[in-house]
């Protein structure tokens, strides 16, 4: 960790603000000075509940905001380049190429009327200069490195013909072909079973290591969080809550929100007399402001802060 701390950031955000409706001062926000930094051969978690801004923090690392919502305030950084400020002909460039994306769900990131080898072998000829037999070698190289099993074999397959492990392997390929400095991993795991999500973690965390490429892992789930991540940034209500090491976030938790997290998370203990604890907090209201809050560091270990304010002092989970 003290050699990716020196590290130059690959993606910098700073103060993002993404608002619904419009960019005016007054326009609901979703995501709230949200600030955060991936440096090389780093894999940052970022955890929370489903609608805590998740996946809108990471769509708009790649342009990908849905419509109808709008960066109000901050910057997106790559190595330097504010991605908010460039055009769409611009991002179109980087995407694939230097930023990539795993989404969620395979079935519907995957075109269902092309073929794997149709799909891989555009994204490799978009975004480098191949002959369409070179492309279609380094299609079949990608999926051995991501583990297909027999590419040449199934390379003419289409998606409803893999199984959801196998698809979500091609997109990974897709999302790894060109060799990307930056990818954004969407819950890849979500929809997959607990044996196949276990080889799909470690293949990220594998290729994380060897290509050296900063990744953001979104994910509600602590544990895949604690499986593949070296920090881990809580997000709850559009905000940063608490982030540091993973060690230190699960082992230690600072904030009551973590907690809660951590603990209506079901294990193998679990039983009727020892029911999973909710977390009974209530939501914000969703406005263009927050409380005044700070990220202050707890004690004892400088890398591990936590958000403090007057919503979120003191446990409420009763």
């Amino acid at each position: 960790m003290n050699t990716l701390q020196s590290a130059v950031p690959i993606i910098d955000v700073q103060n993002l603000t993404v608002s619904l409706g419009s960019t005016a001062v007054d326009a609901p926000a979703l995501v709230h000075e949200l600030s955060l930094q991936v440096r090389p051969g780093e894999c940052v978690g970022l955890v929370g509940e489903s609608g805590s801004g998740k996946s809108l923090t990471g769509l708009t690392t790649m342009g990908l905001l849905p419509e109808g919502l709008h960066v109000r305030a901050g910057e997106v950084k790559f190595v330097g380049d504010d991605l908010t400020s460039l055009s769409n002909a611009e991002l179109r460039k980087l995407r694939g190429a230097e930023l990539s994306m795993i989404f969620q769900d395979p079935s519907a990131a995957l075109n269902p009327t092309r073929t794997v080898k149709k799909q891989l072998v555009d994204v490799l000829r978009a975004h480098q200069s191949l002959s369409k037999k070179e492309a279609e070698e380094r299609a079949v190289v990608a999926l051995e490195d991501v583990g297909f099993p027999n590419p040449r074999e199934r390379f003419n397959s289409f998606p409803f013909q893999l199984s959801g492990g196998l698809k979500q392997r091609v997109c990974i390929a897709m999302a790894l072909a060109c060799r990307p400095r930056f990818v954004v991993a969407d819950e890849p795991t979500t929809n997959l079973d607990v044996s196949v999500q276990e080889g799909i973690l470690n293949l990220i965390r594998a290729r994380i290591e060897s290509d050296g490429f900063g990744c953001l892992f979104v994910s509600h789930d602590l544990g895949v969080i604690g499986a593949v991540a070296d920090r881990v940034m809580v997000m709850y209500a559009g905000q940063i809550v608490e982030a540091g090491p993973v060690e230190s976030i699960l082992n230690n938790p600072q904030h009551p929100y973590t907690r809660g997290l951590i603990d209506a998370a079901p294990t193998l203990h679990s039983t009727k007399d020892e029911p999973l604890r909710p977390y009974t907090a209530v939501r914000p209201k969703m406005s263009p402001t927050r409380p005044a809050s700070e990220m202050v560091p707890v004690q004892g270990n400088p890398e591990h802060t936590v958000r403090v304010s007057l919503e979120t002092r003191g446990d409420t989970n009763d």
